[in-house]
C-alpha cells in the first residue's frame, strides 16, 4: 500500500546517503521504485519524483527484508553518528530567510546556515527588536518633553515685588501676575507629561530586561554540523 506524505523540514543537506532508487517488491508481485529515506517499526518512507511515500513493511515481499535490514543498519549508524556530533548551541541573532546566523558552539562563535530552526527563536529575536524600537521611540519622546518642560520652567518670569495701587502700574501688576501664573501652570503640566513619558519608558525597559533574562533558555538548542557548505558557510541541522 502506498500512502502519499507531506513531509516538512526535509533538507538537502545530509551526512550519509542511501544510494539510488530501489524497485520495492510487494507480495502482490507489483513493484514501486523509490529511494529509501527512513524507516519506522512497521513502515518505510521512500522518495519518488520529489514526493514522499510510506510503504507498509507487511506488504513487502519476503526477499526485500534483508535489503531493508541493511538499510536500517545504515540508518542506525547514521543516527549514532548524529548523536555523537550533536551539541548544545546558542543562536546569537535573527536568522535570515536562508538560515544565515551566528551561533555559539563549544569551540566558539561561528557564522553558519542553520536548518530546521524552531519558529520560537525567530519570534524571540523579533520581539526583542520590536520592543527595542518602541523603547527608542519612547526615549526620544520623553527627552523631547523634558527639554520642552525645562524651557517652559526657565520662561517663567520673576514675581513682581512691588504692589502699586491704582492706575497703569496696578493694571500692569495684575497682568504680570496672571502671565506668571499661566507660564508656571504650563511648565508644571509639561513636567507632569515628561514624568509620565519617562514612567512609560521605564516600564518598556523593564519588559525588555525581563525578556532578555530568558535569552539563554530561549535561544539554546541542540544541533549538529552536516559536513556540507552552502555559499561558503558551514551547514548545521537542528536536531528534531
Amino acid at each position: 500500500m502506498k500512502i502519499p506524505l507531506t513531509l516538512l523540514g526535509i533538507f538537502a543537506f545530509v551526512i550519509l546517503a542511501f544510494g539510488s532508487p530501489h524497485a520495492w517488491k510487494f507480495k502482490t508481485g507489483k513493484t514501486f521504485e523509490g529511494e529509501f529515506i527512513s524507516s519506522a517499526a512497521s513502515s518505510v518512507t521512500v522518495k519518488k519524483d520529489g514526493k514522499y511515500f510510506v510503504l507498509n513493511i507487511s506488504d513487502l515481499a519476503t526477499n526485500e527484508l534483508p535489503y531493508l535490514a541493511g538499510l536500517q543498519r545504515q540508518e542506525d549508524l547514521q543516527r549514532a553518528y548524529f548523536n555523537s556530533v550533536v551539541q548544545s548551541i546558542r543562536v546569537l541573532d535573527h536568522p535570515d530567510d536562508f538560515g544565515k546566523c551566528q551561533i555559539q558552539t563549544k569551540t566558539g562563535i561561528i557564522k553558519v546556515r542553520l536548518f530546521g530552526l524552531p519558529k520560537s527563536i525567530a519570534e524571540y529575536y523579533e520581539n526583542v527588536k520590536k520592543l527595542q524600537a518602541e523603547i527608542d521611540t519612547q526615549t526620544a519622546y520623553a527627552e523631547r518633553l523634558r527639554l520642552v518642560a525645562k524651557r517652559a520652567e526657565a520662561n517663567v518670569p520673576d514675581v513682581p515685588t512691588t504692589i502699586f495701587s491704582g492706575g497703569y502700574y496696578s493694571d500692569f501688576y495684575a497682568f504680570r501676575t496672571a502671565e506668571i501664573d499661566r507660564r508656571r501652570t504650563l511648565a508644571k503640566n509639561l513636567a507632569v507629561d515628561a514624568d509620565s513619558a519617562e514612567g512609560s519608558l521605564k516600564k518598556l525597559q523593564a519588559k525588555l530586561a525581563e525578556l532578555k533574562s530568558g535569552l539563554i533558555e530561549a535561544t539554546t538548542i541542540n544541533a549538529y554540523p552536516t559536513g556540507q557548505n552552502y555559499y561558503e558557510l558551514p551547514c548545521w541541522q537542528v536536531k528534531p
